[in-house]
């Protein structure tokens, strides 16, 4: 899952500096850059984690359907996507663009999307332990229950969550992390009302009745 681009911008790395503190260039600027004598004479050392930061780079500038057929071939590999619409891969590939440093990465990050049970870790389940979490996942759960399924979208879901902050006094941490373990199993992660829009309201509620 590694561009082209990307690639070519890194090895022109390898044993040759620019003048200027730049590390992203085009192939037209690295031709314009490009000095015989600034060639370093010792060996060069291959570092993958630098390539998939450069190549996280330019994974941030590619629209969405060009992205998407640089992840899909490793979502079909990984799940049954027979269910689902290209509209709903693309958001999915769209919400975790930021995410991922090459296509094959995007397996792992979406992983919550294709299981029916989650599994938090230890210090998700101690935070959820807060006395007035259960209050403030029944108030979201019944300002989702009002919502149509042709209403369950992203900006309507955020409208959801501004709701229940206001209603049950919860703000910061203790409003989004405990709606997001609740629903996704993890503390951290992509655009929360995007997210839940991928689960679906079904799989919203089952996760927050649970």
């Amino acid at each position: 899952g590694f561009l082209n681009e990307a690639i070519l911008n890194y090895i022109a790395l390898l044993g040759w500096s620019p003048k200027e503190e730049k590390e992203i260039f085009s192939l037209e600027e690295l031709v314009e850059a490009f000095d015989v004598k600034r060639i370093s004479k010792s060996g060069a050392i291959f570092d993958i984690n630098k390539l998939k930061w450069i190549n996280s780079q330019y994974i941030k500038k590619l629209d969405t359907p060009a992205l998407t057929k640089l992840c899909l071939p490793f979502l079909q590999d990984a799940y049954d996507l027979s269910d689902k619409s290209e509209a709903w891969i693309e958001k999915l590939v769209e919400v975790h663009k930021d995410h991922i440093s090459c296509g094959e990465e995007i397996v792992e990050q979406v992983k919550l999307f294709f299981e029916d049970e989650m599994h938090p870790d230890q210090e998700a389940l101690d935070f959820m332990k807060d006395e007035s979490i259960p209050h403030t996942l029944e108030v979201f759960k019944s300002k989702i229950e009002a919502l149509s399924e042709e209403d369950f979208k992203q900006d309507q879901i955020f409208a959801c969550i501004k709701a229940t902050q206001k209603e049950a006094k919860a703000r910061g941490k203790m409003l989004y992390m405990p709606l997001r373990i609740a629903t996704t199993g993890i503390m951290h992660g992509p655009d929360l009302a995007a997210s839940m829009e991928l689960l679906g309201k079904t799989k919203v509620l089952e996760r927050l009745s649970k």
